[in-house]
């Protein structure tokens, strides 16, 4: 399955369990007494958070999801162009008008009976006008709280109703957006996350740091810390004039909408007096009670508009998502069948593909093809020949322009790139198959993850977590594998699946995994090991989108010689002649693998301000009117305090339940598009979308309850001011004799201020105080203890001038509680030296570069050229040292920026180093060359060639410096002058390979022996 949220919570079983609102009867929905048992248990600490994680029938997601694909697909089918807007009035809009329907008359008649009664009431305090009686007095009292309680009742279950509406919508939405998804080519996903980047006008701030921090570890090693802070702080300040102006319009319609109503009344007490009309108490409060109670109906209309046009915005662009690829259709006829009678299990015969049907360009041209029964069949390539391409169209990923496609039977596959998701190692092999333990026992074994698993804490069970950050390298890539292999298929697709784990490994896995494992079934084999072509049935060698040749090992040796030999130039190139500058340090790190809650919490503290000043001003008038009302006024606050006490620790409770429940949802969706191709290959996408719709479940369910709770709330508060207003009433009524009228209509119409504004400023107090975890947060982050950078001796600027490097008793941990990754480490390397670096994965051969960069804290010392590197400032060492990082880092943008992200080198100096790595001729092909926009982690270039454009970021050549090379591969490293061989954080040997090989016993003896 796909990876479970961090917080267990999972959908319980609803046979068993039922939502508190589908408990409840009609009367205790209509006085919102069902959310009263809520408060209680969490008053009394006995809300359990699975309790709750069962969703409402009516917000079910899958049946949401299913009823507006219904509609949507007879829009797609009718003929014209499909509308969203149509499909989601089809499904929910005679809710939504019933909805209306039903509140229009009774917020009518509370709109109409309160200044009707108002005004009657007030004849009878007012001197010379129509006689009122007592009774009648009482009366229109009594008529006036009962248009309270019918504004009171009808608006909080109009709002709830509304907002059930909406989340029905959203879940609908988001359903709908997550199968078209799933239905979608990466070319297309690919495309559509740039389009919608630049359509939805994502902010660039945001964009620029969620890159900088996926590639902090590059920035550190390249010094672009205060660079990539210059570049936000100038995004920012253009962001804050955007900011300036939105907070100026903010302010102007603030100011407006509150002295709006008070301009009101006085225009109108200005009309009376100069028309000659007698002015009396009575019109002035009727005047303000009518102009108030448009006030909130003007208000609410603004704010509908206002929702309305973003309502609008959204549809449309959820459109645009869901009609991709809807009239993509080839200009030709082809085939595309899955069970064809044929003895092959992949047959293509003159197959032209592209990645997008808007280019020229083919990224296959001519390409025949076939797998049969029991083949086990090699692809061999340069980086960027379509080795990759291969296999995505045989997976139907990429569009067949001309040619015919047969697959017979079903497939499994491993990406180039391992997809690993936030779960368990056990959960990421197992995936979507029955469990079996025998089986399981035994792909693990030839995988080789045995030695792995037993090193983890937990073993099978530890948490990868996101992206797979707490495995290496190789144990990512083999984990990738072992998915692949676990199920049960007639054709594996194994996308150099061997190019991250060192020479002995892939050695074993190719003998245990591929020969003997996957024996009688059909296996295609993308690889640049030429020292298992020999094993191959069929080896195809692929050259610009082209089989350059076809056949046996026996027959291909010298063209594949000349293929591999291709590609190590590429990547090797570095060891020869790549980057030279004297005096330099050059480390090739290589697997050979080829602001929204501030802006709430600034709006809520001015409405929060405002509301409660507006309460605590009307309860002053209303004291300073008659101090008897002192008495109902204190209890009055004291139930305030009550609501508040009671129903603020629920509502913080089940919101912070509710956050934690939308992440999943972010979650799975990221991790289904990263992994899109793997779930299609191995036909989940049901399970996917299966696991997305509990994850909806879950989410509608605590938020339903969340804002249940809210009008709950609002509602008890209200009903609170209700009773307020009524002691207000009756007690001008029946204690106070011989009022003044203007001391009625004063105090009537400030209680019936109260209405509202008390529970708007209790709200706003609660989210407040929520959303102060957010200013937490950033104070959590301004006050973390930055990394140490003591060091104040500047060295020369030729330092290192010889670059030598001596290692004394260099131990390193990530952190204080976590085991040592390196051991006591001592070497000695001479200016100048080549030194290569091997071992298993997990060895430490990345942490011993990590501690010459200083990006974590270690014990002993490291010199180089004469100089403790601790005593040179952090930005000083980085700058002298010059690193390939081991994975590719992209940002988004230009091909330009991306080479060059602070503009330091002119477009010759860009060509010149593209040209270093052969990639000079691909960046011309391009459509708009140096300025072709890079999609997220460069997603739009080959694995190879994404490590060909990181190596043309450092533009020094090396020839005669010191270079560290980091690589599973001993052909990178044979031709090194010595060899640095370590395993579980330890040097276990060091020395020339000569040296190194005279030890039969000796570990780089048995490397080689191996390989």
């Amino acid at each position: 399955m796909l990876p479970k949220s961090k917080k267990k919570l999972v959908l319980v079983n609803q046979e068993k369990n039922v939502h508190p609102k589908d408990k409840a009867n009609s009367l205790s929905h209509f006085f919102f007494w069902w959310q009263i048992p809520l408060v209680i248990k969490n008053w009394r600490n006995q809300v359990k958070e699975d309790e709750y994680v069962v969703v409402a029938r009516e917000h079910e997601s899958k049946k949401l999801g299913d009823q507006v694909e219904k509609f949507w697909n007879e829009e797609q089918i009718s003929g014209k162009r499909a509308s969203l807007t149509k499909a989601l009035f089809k499904s929910f809009g005679t809710e939504f008008i019933l909805c209306g329907l039903i509140y229009f008359p009774f917020d009518m008649a509370a709109t109409v009976l309160q200044p009707l009664y108002l005004g009657k009431l007030l004849n009878y305090f007012t001197v010379n006008e129509t006689p009122v009686t007592k009774e009648q007095a009482y009366f229109y009292g009594f008529m006036i709280i009962v248009s309270i309680l019918i504004r009171v009742l009808s608006f909080q279950h109009f709002i709830l109703a509304t907002f059930s509406i909406g989340l029905k919508v959203r879940t609908a939405c988001s359903s709908l957006i997550y199968r078209k998804l799933l239905s979608l080519k990466k070319a297309t996903i690919q495309k559509a996350t740039l389009g919608m980047n630049v359509a939805l006008k994502t902010d660039h701030r945001i964009r620029i740091m969620n890159d900088i921090v996926a590639g902090i570890r590059a920035v550190k090693m390249y010094t672009w810390e205060s660079s990539f802070a210059n570049l936000i702080n100038v995004v920012r300040k253009s962001e804050l004039k955007y900011v300036a102006q939105s907070n100026s319009i903010q302010n102007t319609n603030f100011t407006l909408v509150s002295y709006m109503h008070k301009l009101s009344v006085y225009v109108f007490i200005l009309a009376v007096v100069l028309s000659g009309s007698l002015l009396t108490p009575h019109k002035v409060f009727l005047s303000i009670n009518i102009y108030d109670l448009l006030r909130q109906t003007l208000q609410y209309t603004s704010a509908g508009i206002s929702q309305m046009s973003e309502i609008k915005t959204s549809i449309l662009r959820i459109q645009e998502f869901l009609l991709l690829d809807a009239n993509q259709k080839s200009k030709k006829t082809i085939r595309l069948e899955s069970e064809p009678k044929i003895p092959q299990r992949v047959l293509l015969k003159n197959v032209d593909a592209k990645w997008d049907l808007s280019l020229a360009s083919t990224a296959l041209t001519d390409v025949n093809f076939e797998l049969n029964v029991g083949e086990i069949v090699s692809i061999i390539g340069s980086a960027g020949s379509g080795k990759s391409t291969l296999l995505q169209v045989i997976l139907k990923e990429l569009s067949v322009i001309s040619g015919t496609l047969y697959t017979k039977g079903s497939i499994s596959y491993t990406s180039q790139e391992p997809w690993i998701f936030p779960a368990t190692i056990r959960q990421n092999i197992i995936f979507s198959e029955e469990p079996n333990e025998t089986k399981y026992h035994k792909v693990i074994k030839a995988c080789a993850l045995e030695r792995d698993i037993s090193l983890f804490s937990y073993g099978d069970n530890t948490l990868v977590g996101e992206r797979g950050v707490m495995l290496s390298g190789g144990q990512k890539a083999r984990v990738n594998l072992a998915r692949a292999i676990y199920k049960d298929a007639d054709i594996y697709l194994l996308d150099d699946p061997l190019s991250a784990v060192d020479k002995s490994v892939a050695n074993y896995i190719f003998t245990k995994c591929f020969l003997e494992y996957l024996q009688g079934k059909s296996v295609v084999l993308v690889t640049h090991q030429i020292q298992f072509l020999r094993n191959m049935d069929k080896i195809y060698i692929l050259e610009e989108g082209k089989v350059a040749s076809c056949g046996k090992y026996d027959e291909l040796e010298i063209l594949m010689g000349q293929s591999v030999q291709k590609y190590e130039r590429r990547r090797l190139d570095v060891d020869e002649e790549k980057f030279l500058e004297t005096g330099h340090l050059e480390f090739e790190i290589k697997e050979d693998s080829g602001n929204s809650n501030i802006n709430r919490y600034k709006t809520n503290m001015y409405y929060m301000l405002k509301q409660g000043i507006t309460v605590i001003g009307a309860c002053v008038v209303l004291v300073g009117v008659n101090y008897w009302i002192i008495i109902p006024t204190i209890i009055l606050q004291l139930l305030f305090y009550l609501h508040l006490l009671a129903f603020h620790a629920a509502l913080n409770h089940f919101k912070r339940i509710s956050s934690t429940s939308r992440s999943p949802i972010f979650t799975h969706v990221s991790t289904s598009i990263q992994g899109l191709t793997t779930i299609k290959a191995l036909k989940v996408e049901q399970q996917s979308l299966s696991k997305f719709d509990d994850y909806q479940n879950v989410y509608n369910s605590v938020e339903y309850i969340q804002r249940a709770l809210y009008f709950a709330y609002a509602y008890w508060v209200d009903f609170t001011c209700c009773l307020y207003s009524t002691a207000v009433i009756f007690y001008q009524l029946i204690l106070v004799q011989d009022p003044l009228v203007g001391n009625v209509g004063l105090s009537i119409t400030q209680s019936l201020v109260l209405l509202g504004c008390a529970q708007y400023a209790l709200k706003f107090y609660g989210e407040l105080d929520s959303q102060m975890t957010s200013v937490e947060r950033v104070v959590e982050y301004a006050d973390l203890t930055p990394e140490d950078n003591k060091g104040d001796f500047v060295p020369a600027p030729s330092w290192p001038s010889q670059g030598s490097i001596i290692l004394d008793s260099v131990s390193m941990q990530y952190s204080v509680d976590k085991p040592y990754v390196l051991k006591g480490i001592n070497l000695d390397i001479k200016s100048g030296e080549k030194v290569g670096i091997i071992g298993r994965t997990g060895s430490g051969k990345s942490s011993l570069i990590s501690t010459i960069f200083r990006l974590y804290e270690f014990e002993g010392t490291i010199i180089v050229d004469n100089v403790d590197i601790k005593s040179v400032p952090l930005e000083v060492l980085s700058s002298r040292i010059s690193v390939i990082p081991q994975d590719p880092v992209f940002f988004l943008g230009t091909l330009r920026k991306n080479l060059d992200p602070f503009d330091e080198f002119d477009d010759q100096q860009l060509w010149s180093c593209l040209e270093d790595v052969n990639l000079k001729l691909l960046v011309t092909s391009l459509p708009l060359g140096l300025e072709s926009q890079v999609l997220e982690g460069g997603a739009n270039f080959s694995v190879g060639q994404r490590q060909m454009l990181c190596l043309s970021t450092i533009r020094r050549r090396f020839k005669n410096s010191t270079v560290l090379t980091i690589a599973h591969r001993l052909d990178s490293v044979m031709d090194s002058d010595k060899i640095v061989v370590m395993d579980a954080g330890v040097v276990v040997e060091f020395g020339t390979r000569e040296e190194l090989l005279q030890n039969p016993h000796g570990y780089f003896y048995k490397y080689v022996n191996n390989a």
